[in-house]
């Protein structure tokens, strides 16, 4: 039986760091670490529980059910449809992959264009060059490891370590904690750790890491589980000391850049600070190299899922129309897909996490279908029911304000918690009656 060699395992794990970290996960940490401040470390470690750990976890979970599928349809046919679709659509051409080519253009080019009366046409010329990138990368998924995993993502861990040495060795420019920061850090970091969306990545990438594995010899499925669940450990472990570094940037400059509105912008002024020039062409690199890294891990995943569900339809095909897409909405219409996208993944994501963890551990339940379909249904009728709510004028506050957590945008917790465990219980009475 073929083992995977130390060096192959090295590359899966760093392209799997590569496949999740884009452009959010460069600006959300530095701005956690600036109104964090003092607070930093307790948000960081909370913020990493959705962030990186229920991200790897998903990875897991769908290796463990051979792909998001199967591991859906533990609730039912109904929800795989509704759910992997909206993950695969919001997550990828609705919202991550047009994010990536606008905020990549945004960092790398936009400083450099003194007629801004002309930032249509550039950002349109950078993007068909972008996304020309993703096309040709994207191509060939059996080159992803090498693509991501010896190329390009050393690369931009080599740069984010230079931007990092730029202030670790500068005396410490903290502040008091600001806002919900100071009140509650713990919970502030966590829901943080949304904005990544990266649990939702996780079940996404779960079938390209599958595939990257396979295309090195490895076929039998509990090894291929078994090294998902190696490397995405240490794919966690890399991405908290690059969270680590960026929440540090943000925290030991917050003294010094105290008008900074977006982590972005954190970014580029320290830079500057320490590198000049040579800073703002560092930055623009790392920008440019981890968005195009999750695009073409999305268009992929998002290819290789349509293809495997509708098999008449070529891979290459389908990866065509979701680059056209993502390419259009990054130039005229990304502003507008937001106010769609960034509700349905809200309501999905305490599902994801949910899901996630009921996958891990269902052999303690034997695999209950009926477990998963009512803790799962109480989870989305609540968590979409809490975003409605806000877009139709908190009318429904009397019933919701009564939820442990509801206040701070966790009041699903214990509806599911509740219905977890009524639903094992009617599974154990069922068993032995």
């Amino acid at each position: 039986m073929k083992s995977l060699s130390k060096k192959d395992f090295r590359y899966i794990s760093i392209m799997i760091f590569g496949l999740y970290f884009g452009a959010g996960n460069l600006i959300f940490p530095p701005f956690l670490g600036k109104e964090a401040g003092t607070n930093s470390i307790i948000a960081l470690l909370f913020f990493s529980i959705t962030a990186i750990i229920f991200p790897i976890l998903g990875v897991i979970a769908i290796s463990k059910f051979g792909d998001i599928n199967k591991f859906s349809n533990m609730v039912g046919p109904l929800f795989t449809l509704i759910f992997t679709t909206s993950i695969y659509l919001t997550i990828g051409p609705g919202l991550a992959i047009p994010r990536n080519g606008s905020l990549s253009f945004e960092i790398a080019i936009l400083p450099y264009i003194s007629n801004i009366n002309n930032i249509v046409i550039y950002r349109l010329i950078y993007t068909i060059i972008f996304f020309s990138i993703v096309y040709y990368l994207s191509m060939n998924p059996k080159k992803i490891v090498t693509t991501l995993g010896k190329i390009l993502t050393p690369t931009l861990l080599l740069l984010i370590l230079i931007m990092f040495l730029g202030v670790v060795f500068k005396p410490l420019n903290l502040t008091s904690p600001i806002g919900d920061y100071a009140t509650g850090p713990s919970v502030k970091g966590f829901l943080q750790g949304y904005n990544t969306m990266d649990a939702l990545a996780g079940l996404n990438f779960g079938i390209t890491i599958a595939f990257s594995i396979k295309s090195l010899g490895i076929k039998d499925e509990k090894k291929i589980t078994k090294i998902t669940t190696q490397t995405g450990i240490v794919a966690g472990f890399i991405l908290f000391i690059v969270y680590s570094m960026l929440t540090y940037i943000g925290a030991s400059t917050a003294g010094i850049f105290p008008d900074t509105k977006t982590g972005a912008d954190i970014l580029v002024n320290v830079i500057k600070m320490n590198y000049g020039i040579i800073g703002t062409l560092i930055l623009g690199a790392i920008f440019f190299i981890a968005c195009l890294s999750v695009s073409v891990g999305l268009i992929t995943s998002i290819g290789q899922y349509f293809h495997h569900t509708y098999p008449k339809i070529s891979y290459r095909k389908w990866a065509i129309l979701y680059i056209l897409i993502s390419f259009a909405l990054a130039n005229f219409g990304l502003q507008t897909i937001l106010k769609i996208s960034i509700p349905i993944l809200l309501s999905i994501y305490p599902v994801s996490l949910v899901l996630i963890l009921l996958g891990l551990f269902s052999s303690y339940f034997d695999n209950s279908r009926l477990v998963f379909k009512i803790t799962i249904y109480i989870t989305a009728i609540f968590s979409i029911g809490m975003v409605l709510n806000g877009y139709v004028n908190h009318i429904l506050d009397p019933i919701f304000s009564y939820l442990p957590f509801y206040k701070v945008d966790l009041g699903w917790i214990v509806p599911t918690l509740i219905a977890f465990l009524l639903s094992l219980l009617i599974h154990k009475v069922k068993k032995n009656g």
